[in-house]
């Protein structure tokens, strides 16, 4: 929101329209052109999009405050095992990666609920109902709950700011580049990351 409020203040004149989708669902509405920008989580982008990565997320995994967990720093999946799991819907990038690691590990998830949104899966793990992977750094701080490092599924995937490739050059698109790699964790300028990123 941070970056909103910055493009907003440069550029009080472009009207901006936020949602909150999956990242299945950002990337098919920039695909059939319905949106122009977005951030998105994912492990990589297609080819067809242009994306900087704004940040780095590791899976973790939320315990609630009174799991026998709560006091570790780590937790191994065969620990996850028999544990009740709380994940998001389908199309979510954090259950993918989960039940990606597991069945690497030849885990099968105890499943025992389904969400539609992270808040929602965040107030289930702290009414005590399971735990719930989670990628730290998407969400803030919440007392109630304690996140734990998997040590045997280091996974870790980048926040993306993306646009369609042929839609870099639309001013209002590169100026919400531009501006966000102002704001962002960045050493390049965004010359240099959009030169860079055209050859790859």
């Amino acid at each position: 929101m941070d970056i909103l409020a910055a493009f907003k203040g440069r550029y009080p004149g472009m009207s901006l329209t936020v949602s909150m989708l999956s990242a299945i669902e950002i990337l098919r509405l920039l695909r059939e052109f319905e949106i122009d920008v977005a951030v998105v989580t994912a492990e990589h982008l297609d080819e067809e999009f242009f994306g900087v990565p704004f940040a780095k997320l590791e899976l973790g995994m939320l315990v609630g405050e009174e799991h026998p967990l709560h006091d570790e720093k780590d937790v191994y999946l065969r620990q996850l095992a028999e544990e009740p799991i709380i994940l998001r819907e389908s199309t979510s990038t954090t259950r993918r990666l989960y039940i990606k690691a597991l069945k690497n590990a030849g885990i099968e998830p105890n499943v025992v609920m389904e969400l539609r949104n992270q808040d929602a899966v965040r107030e289930a793990v702290a009414s005590g109902l399971g735990l719930a992977p989670e990628l730290v750094g998407g969400a803030p701080p919440d007392e109630r709950l304690h996140r734990l490092s998997i040590v045997d599924a280091p996974i870790v995937c980048s926040e993306f700011i993306v646009c369609r490739r042929d839609r870099i050059d639309i001013r209002k698109v590169s100026a919400f580049f531009e501006l966000a790699v102002e704001a962002g964790p960045f050493t390049e300028n965004f010359d240099d990351i959009l030169t860079a990123y055209a050859k790859s």
